[in-house]
């Protein structure tokens, strides 16, 4: 593609293209890409093998606001995957295999508005460090009371666990800033 091209792309939507492995340096050249959309392949891995840090480059993701990775096949996220898209402000990894999701871990930035992490076998997850997260949807995993217990930020304005294993009515009161929440089938412990 021509410089023309890639310094005026700012949506990218590969879906239904069958990719088995998606790398973050290959649209790293788009400079001003603010969205990416790659659903319904066949992922089975996110990599960034550009590293921004090393090549003194922070604006490589300095515009990359959205990613939807959903319908894949991914199991795992990369340490520090996501930590150089610092504008990042919404996360789609719905209908994958994901079992567990430490924000830090991965380099989830703390402006994250919205992580969509359902239909999963997430079991285990630390999310305190997104500050600024409003919307967690949750639906469908195997959490538990135990283990959802102090691990989200107390910015959650919506929360949606329905139709995981347990949910103890405690996790209310954790949670005083949520206004939406969705806990149908969740098994409520009261």
């Amino acid at each position: 593609m021509g410089k023309r091209t890639s310094s005026r792309l700012t949506v990218l939507e590969l879906n239904d293209n069958e990719i088995v492995h998606f790398n973050f340096g290959f649209v790293a050249p788009f400079r001003h890409l603010e969205q990416i959309f790659c659903k319904e392949n066949l992922i089975e891995r996110l990599r960034n093998s550009l590293n921004c840090a090393v090549t003194h480059s922070y604006k490589c993701f300095a515009s990359l606001r959205v990613l939807n990775f959903d319908y894949n096949l991914i199991a795992s996220l990369p340490r520090g995957l996501f930590r150089s898209m610092t504008a990042l402000e919404e996360l789609t990894l719905r209908h994958n295999y994901l079992q567990r999701i430490s924000a830090f871990e991965i380099g989830l930035p703390p402006r994250l508005k919205l992580l969509d992490l359902g239909v999963n076998s997430i079991a285990l997850l630390n999310l305190k460090a997104l500050k600024q997260l409003k919307v967690l949807i949750l639906d469908f995993n195997e959490l538990t009371e135990q283990r959802i217990g102090g691990m989200l930020p107390k910015s959650l304005e919506e929360l949606d666990v329905q139709y995981n294993h347990k949910t103890n009515c405690s996790l209310l009161k954790e949670l005083p800033t949520v206004r939406q929440l969705e806990m149908s089938d969740a098994k409520l412990l009261c």
